[in-house]
């Protein structure tokens, strides 16, 4: 009796230690700050996007004429003129590519004139596994990999066995890897197209075949059909302010058969891009006082008031190129002054692009961009459907486990009787789960996915992540959280073999708190699970991913014990020692995750059978580790890890009481054989 109760207090002291480093771990964690970066190897430094330029004499910047949002660099040539050698760019100006923290990662590019980033500098980041996890020089020289890369190339992320350029994946950090790859190139590429550096074959897009009714109204409010107006003082205004208009025109491409049909019938439109062998066509229409025809038109058989642009590429018309409207199929065309089909014979030119209409009146240009809308469109090459089948062999090794963890529970009661088999079974899938998810794929579940509710497309990009997700949701409401806590998950597994070995070695059971003081703290998870979503609601999700270090499975799978600051690390290593005697503390105290699944577990629908003798004996709710059978003998869900052990104890005639006394199976089992 002494010497338990010291150690109960032993353990109590611990315990309050251990509350005391997490309250100043967690302080400490979320006072880092490491956003911004200042990095200086070459001719640009900057910092939270104030950049400077160390430019020799002979050098100089501009903003490009073609594009505001891009720097051009140029140097004196022998004869000393002015001569461009780069263009510069923010990819945030360029692209909007949201990265796991649901913010962007801005990166300054330095693009030569043949399609090679000659530099790269990361301006500003807010991934949280980079700011208190896997050391920032890793997402540095991540970036820094792309130096030297010509954007024409085919450059993978991950391994390329197609024989393309690999890129390198930051390991624990597969989201931001894939964020960070689509950023750049994305944003160099689409300025390597706009000042027509390279061609467009990374321009992956077309029209769908799919047909659908719209009326002249329909084709205007989803913008397939364009106008565009202006009054005699060459002021942008609606139809509506204005009567007596200098322009006032209606343009489209008629290319999708869901625009040209529509417009133009369907004989009229089969007949027009026979004709013309599927090339892009584009109708006009204006009823303003300014004539688009011009008298150029009539001269020379060019249209020189109007011309598209479309990536750099300027497409003009001349009279082989029009045809006469002379019926449309929604609107009356006598009611426009002008009207006019104009075929572009130029193979550069992509209908799923945006385009410019230039109008050229009193020597001054308008511009009218146009796009055909997403609903016409195929979508574009799945980046993430292309990452799952670069995964194909590590989905299906995931996939084959938890088949094999759910044909268990099938199975349970047959599996159970024998505890031999139980035990291999056990402990083999227990050896699985460590070295799979935990080692090999770095899938470990964290209840910092649960932010990424919003984001699922993000979310997506880590395949191991969304199937144990997908499995976990698919069979907590059937057998509990038992099935992934107890069988699945590789820090439990993780904890439940050091626990075993040091039981094997010592042949005795868990130190364990008291049962009055155990039934008060278990409720700490509940209490950590809350905090983390208030501070997700109120905070946002980058500081609640500060304060979820609470879990270390960061720091055992994706960056290591050895590589974190030595706070994280001993609070990291005091946790794997404290499992050696105490068993699966980390999973019945302080875990925010198991609380989560906990609290779904009271939906479960098939549980632990039980037999009504079971209040009574209470052999299984003493040597019980989880502490989840109650003095009733029922098991609680919510505490259970599914370990089986009161399930081979009910069919052993060894141990179980109503088997070995009939007086007893009398008493209790008469007319009725196992309850739920």
């Amino acid at each position: 009796m002494i010497l338990a109760f010291f150690i109960d207090k032993f353990l109590s002291l611990i315990l309050k230690i251990r509350l005391i480093f997490l309250l100043l771990s967690i302080y400490i964690f979320c006072n880092v700050n490491a956003a911004y970066l200042s990095l200086d190897n070459g001719n640009i430094s900057c910092f939270e996007r104030d950049c400077y330029f160390k430019l020799e004499n002979n050098t100089k910047l501009l903003v490009s004429s073609k594009d505001n949002r891009v720097l051009e660099l140029f140097t004196e040539d022998v004869h000393g003129k002015d001569k461009l050698i780069s263009y510069l760019f923010y990819t945030t100006d360029i692209v909007s590519v949201v990265a796991y923290s649901g913010k962007p990662l801005e990166i300054l590019i330095s693009l030569s004139l043949n399609g090679i980033i000659n530099d790269l500098k990361l301006v500003k980041h807010s991934e949280p596994i980079l700011l208190t996890g896997i050391p920032i020089e890793k997402l540095l020289e991540a970036v820094a990999f792309y130096k030297g890369k010509n954007v024409e190339e085919k450059l993978a992320i991950g391994e390329d066995v197609t024989g393309g350029v690999s890129i390198p994946i930051i390991a624990g950090a597969t989201v931001t890897s894939l964020i960070l790859h689509e950023t750049i190139l994305e944003s160099a590429r689409e300025i390597a197209f706009k000042f027509g550096i390279i061609e467009n074959s990374f321009s992956e897009g077309g029209l769908n075949d799919k047909f659908k009714k719209y009326s002249w109204n329909d084709l205007l409010s989803i913008k397939a059909v364009k106008h565009y107006a202006l009054d005699q003082f060459l002021n942008v205004v609606s139809k509506s302010e204005s009567e007596n208009l200098l322009v006032d025109i209606y343009f489209s491409d008629l290319t999708h058969q869901s625009i040209g049909k529509n417009l133009l019938g369907v004989d009229y439109y089969d007949d027009l891009f026979n004709d013309f062998e599927g090339k892009s066509v584009i109708l006009i229409l204006n009823n303003g006082t300014w004539s688009f025809k011009g008298s150029g038109f009539v001269r020379g058989g060019i249209f020189d008031r109007f011309r598209i642009e479309q990536d750099g590429n300027i497409f003009t018309f001349r009279d082989s190129d029009f045809k006469n409207v002379y019926n449309l199929n929604l609107i009356d065309i006598d009611d426009y002054r002008e009207s006019g089909i104009f075929v572009i014979n130029n193979s550069k030119y992509k209908p799923w692009k945006s385009w410019n209409l230039i109008l050229l009146l009193n020597y001054k240009t308008f511009s009218i961009e146009y796009k055909i809308p997403e609903v016409f469109l195929i979508d574009k090459t799945n980046k993430i459907i292309e990452h799952w089948h670069s995964k194909i062999f590590n989905i299906s090794l995931l996939c084959s486990l938890w088949i094999f963890v759910v044909f268990v529970f099938i199975f349970r009661d047959v599996i159970s009787k024998n505890n031999f088999y139980l035990s291999i079974i056990y402990n083999f899938i227990l050896l699985l789960d460590v070295y799979i998810i935990g080692v090999l794929l770095r899938g470990q579940p964290s209840v910092v996915n649960l932010y990424a509710i919003k984001k699922l497309d993000v979310f997506l990009y880590d395949p191991y992540l969304c199937v144990g997700w997908i499995m976990i949701l698919s069979t907590i409401l059937i057998w509990g959280k038992s099935i992934f806590c107890g069988w699945v998950c590789p820090f439990g597994a993780l904890q439940e073999i050091l626990f075993k070995v040091r039981s094997l070695i010592f042949n005795d059971r868990s130190l364990e708190f008291s049962d009055r003081f155990f039934n008060k703290i278990r409720y700490l998870r509940y209490l950590i699970l809350f905090f983390l979503i208030f501070i997700a609601i109120y905070k946002g999700v980058a500081t609640a991913e500060l304060y979820s270090e609470v879990e270390p499975f960061k720091t055992i799978w994706s960056v290591g014990i050895f590589n974190r600051p030595w706070y994280i690390s001993f609070y990291t290593l005091s946790l794997l020692i404290i499992s050696v005697f105490m068993y699966r503390f980390f999973c019945r105290i302080l875990c925010p995750l198991g609380a989560f699944l906990s609290a779904l577990s009271f939906l479960t629908i098939f549980r632990l059978k039980r037999r009504n003798s079971c209040g009574a004996c209470q052999k299984c709710g003493k040597t019980c580790n989880s502490k989840a059978i109650g003095d009733d003998g029922k098991i609680d869900p919510k505490e259970c890890f599914g370990c089986f052990t009161c399930v081979n104890n009910m069919y052993n005639n060894k141990v179980c009481p109503p088997l070995i006394s009939k007086k007893v199976w009398d008493k209790y089992e008469t007319g009725v054989w196992i309850k739920y």
